[in-house]
């Protein structure tokens, strides 16, 4: 089996967790739509190394106009799905949008340079049919939620998205908690071996491709986005994400920054 088709097939695997993940937002409970959020974060960052590692020879091939929209796309997703799963109210159309715009990213793929006019209908079908997905187990919430305030306010209670609790405080960290390490991981690996490497001892871990650089973006590009989503959930000072994005920039920075965190943090409200 040779280094493309093992590429291919992570790749693969990776778009079905991120569309998985997206789909799985269509729970009723918080905690289970961050789950999902935990999987189409692993889907989103897999699926792009895996295909810049299928496209990076030869080079030129990672300036077409459609690996922009399917990142785009992909990116899109990824936000407007932890934008959903953190909502303070039950928005299905985000769960809709986000699914939507995975299916943007997939036939931009699969299409690639083909005629615009069949990306944007198929685009619209993908729309309406994810709108449906969604909205279904939304209305029947909404149903259940009705029943509960006309029987007891401890079901309207359990219906109600308003609720912060802790177990959805944990979620979130934990979503957060591990974006971090991984990204600290990923600086480590460019800053003290790759680049060490490259410029003391003239061996290219990535044969000149980038691939390591490329993954330490990914995983920054995902880093900001939890430090966001999780840090605004939790009550964190706009001072805090400053300081958790700066410390992002060194190597051990993040590590140290989410073990600060976590020995001040109360993951029921976490506001220190």
């Amino acid at each position: 089996m040779n280094e493309y088709l093992i590429w291919r097939l992570i790749k693969l695997l990776a778009v079905s967790l991120l569309v998985s993940g997206v789909i799985g937002g269509a729970t009723a409970t918080r905690r289970n739509r961050i789950r999902g959020l935990q999987w189409s974060s692993i889907g989103f960052a897999l699926t792009w190394i895996a295909g810049y590692a299928m496209l990076a020879s030869p080079r030129e091939q990672l300036s077409q106009d459609w690996i922009f929209w399917a990142i785009g796309w992909s990116l899109m997703a990824l936000f407007l799905h932890a934008l959903y799963a953190h909502g303070s109210t039950d928005r299905a159309w985000l769960g809709a949008l986000a699914l939507a715009s995975v299916a943007g990213a997939i036939i931009s793929m699969v299409l690639r340079d083909e005629s615009i006019l069949v990306w944007i209908v198929i685009q619209i079908i993908l729309f309406v049919l994810s709108l449906a997905l969604f909205y279904v187990p939304y209305a029947a919430r909404k149903k259940e939620t009705e029943r509960s305030d006309r029987s007891s306010a401890e079901g309207t209670e359990r219906a109600n998205l308003n609720i912060h609790t802790g177990l959805d405080a944990k979620q979130s960290w934990i979503w957060f908690q591990w974006i971090a390490r991984f990204e600290g991981l990923s600086i480590i690996l460019l800053m003290l071996i790759y680049m060490p490497l490259k410029y003391a001892a003239e061996i290219v871990l990535d044969n000149g491709t980038g691939l390591v650089g490329w993954i330490h973006g990914v995983m920054f590009v995902l880093y900001v986005g939890s430090l966001l989503f999780t840090g605004i959930f939790l009550g964190w000072s706009w001072k805090r994400m400053v300081m958790g994005f700066v410390a992002a920039q060194f190597p051990f920075g993040s590590f140290i920054f989410e073990w600060n965190c976590h020995q001040k943090a109360n993951l029921s409200k976490t506001d220190k």
